[in-house]
């Protein structure tokens, strides 16, 4: 019993002297998602098209994969996303994200685009495109 309880003891006394909340322990996440989540077109006339660009980055430690999007339609206009998905980023690649816009009515647009991906901390990523259609 004796053994025991001094091998608990030296147990013990040998964890609460090490560090081992710092060693161990997993490292910071970062954000694995890096995109500009806003685009201004400026002025565009109405009954016309544009592409805004999206520029993504997978800041992570592990792939990143854009499993697809949704665009919008609105009485304004509509702004689709254009491209093949899935897509897969290597950690530290870039890609050019596409969304293709229509105005159909002058004033004020705003197009709301939604992601979804494999990240952890970003699994839906909401984009704008902002635009004054004017005739």
């Amino acid at each position: 019993m004796r053994i025991v309880a001094a091998l608990v003891l030296c147990g013990a006394g040998a964890l609460a002297g090490c560090d081992s909340h710092t060693r161990y322990s997993p490292p910071p996440v970062g954000d694995q998602v890096t995109i500009n989540r806003s685009t201004n077109l400026g002025r565009v006339s109405v009954g016309s098209a544009a592409v805004a660009r999206f520029d993504l980055t997978n800041g992570g430690a592990t792939d990143l994969i854009v499993l697809g999007g949704q665009g919008c339609c609105k009485v304004e206009g509509c702004a689709e996303l254009a491209g093949e998905f899935p897509l897969t980023l290597a950690p530290g690649q870039t890609c050019t994200l596409k969304v293709a816009c229509t105005f159909k009515r002058c004033g004020h647009f705003v197009g709301k685009i939604v992601l979804y991906t494999n990240s952890a901390q970003d699994k839906v990523v909401e984009l704008s495109v902002l635009a004054e259609v004017a005739e």
